[in-house]
């Protein structure tokens, strides 16, 4: 249960990073004058040509001039960031919200190692018409970015529920899988669902991964990371009458996450400390410590 609590320190230890000085934790630099939400970070690790790997991505959302998607890079350890690129789409005036940045461990369909994707919830603000999650690629480290495809597009218009947070892991049959929270379901007010594809492009049939049999309960903002051991763990929240509590799940495969009823277990530390809201989880492949 401790191991649990200093994964999410570290996760969010790592997301400071993105407003870090020229002095590591010494204070703090402003990026962009731009609003920024979301952020997102990815260590490069994957790309063939190994000079690239160790640069570290980040993305922020901004509502400036209609919504687009600032990417930074570092090349000192996060020290320093510059803005890399941005991703841009004339869709993103109806509404953008909640971003997932992710490199390819594997060749995807064309695409190859090393690949960035980033998706967001594109909609938000049109009552009228379906929410999307567009997911776009870069092979660039985040200069330049084209739109790849929708892992989902909303059953019913907006004014009669969303989509939001999509994130991604590589399931351990090699597709890409898209995790994302659903409030177009008939008889709950959220649930998170998966769709897999095998090149990207071309989407399988949703399926509930967390579907409350309180109609209230609404789990969202997963995070999916696989394990040394080869298995996913995933964190998420409750918001509705639990609160935003936060939880855990386990999959073998990153696909079959057990009943999806059942709520896994609630994330909480040895002396009962619990969490709450928009959890973030990442994997430190180094010792922890109780001091």
């Amino acid at each position: 249960r401790f191991t649990t609590a200093v994964i999410f320190l570290l996760a969010g230890l790592c997301l400071s990073i993105v407003l870090t000085s020229t002095h590591a934790f010494a204070g703090q630099a402003l990026l962009s004058d731009n609003d920024g939400m979301y952020p997102r970070i990815v260590a490069l690790s994957h790309n063939a040509d190994a000079s690239k790997n160790g640069a570290i991505i980040a993305s922020v959302t901004s509502f400036t001039s209609g919504g687009h998607e600032d990417i930074f890079i570092s090349h000192d350890a996060g020290l320093t960031f510059t803005l890399a690129g941005q991703v841009t789409d004339s869709n993103f005036s109806k509404g953008l919200c909640c971003g997932g940045l992710y490199e390819l461990p594997v060749a995807i369909g064309v695409m190859p190692a090393g690949t960035l994707l980033w998706a967001g919830s594109v909609g938000g603000d049109t009552a009228a018409e379906p929410m999307q999650l567009r997911i776009f690629k870069s092979t660039d480290q985040g200069a330049h970015w084209a739109y790849l495809s929708n892992c989902a597009t909303a059953s019913k218009p907006r004014n009669g529920g969303s989509l939001w947070e999509p994130e991604f892991t590589v399931g351990q049959d090699g597709k890409l899988i898209c995790f994302y929270s659903d409030e177009t379901e008939t008889g709950h007010s959220q649930v998170l669902k998966l769709t897999q594809s095998s090149d990207g492009v071309t989407w399988s049939a949703p399926v509930d991964i967390v579907a409350s049999p309180t109609q209230a309960d609404r789990p969202g903002m997963a995070n999916v990371v696989r394990l040394p051991n080869g298995s996913y763990l995933m964190s998420f929240e409750i918001c509705g009458p639990l609160n935003c509590a936060t939880f855990l799940k386990t999959s073998a495969d990153g696909v079959n996450w057990a009943d999806p009823a059942d709520h896994g277990a609630a994330i909480a530390t040895d002396d009962g400390a619990t969490f709450w809201h928009t959890p973030t989880l990442a994997w430190a492949p180094v010792a922890g410590s109780a001091t």
